[in-house]
């Protein structure tokens, strides 16, 4: 059996390293408990064929109307997820 040894290219190894910046928006994360509908009302969800799904990640939230009541959390600006109520923000 041949084995084969991966090699890198010398023009790899003789590059230097490179420097990665990174910087935070300074958003702080956010939870609220409402109804589906609320939620859309509110730009956190919205709402086709009945159905309610949290803005961004497009999770099901569950019925659209004031009766089904979700905690969601908004982790980024424009993503909400779906979280279990008293989620830490």
């Amino acid at each position: 059996m041949q084995r084969h040894r991966h090699v890198l290219p010398r023009r790899l190894l003789l590059q230097p390293p490179r420097t990665v910046t990174a910087t935070t928006t300074g958003f702080t994360p956010t939870c609220d408990t409402a109804s589906t509908y609320d939620h859309t009302r509110a730009g956190r969800a919205y709402q086709s064929g009945g159905y309610a799904y949290s803005g961004g990640s497009d999770e099901l939230t569950g019925l659209w109307h004031t009766f089904t009541v979700r905690t969601l959390r908004q982790t980024a600006p424009g993503h909400v997820v779906v979280s279990e109520p008293g989620c830490p923000a």
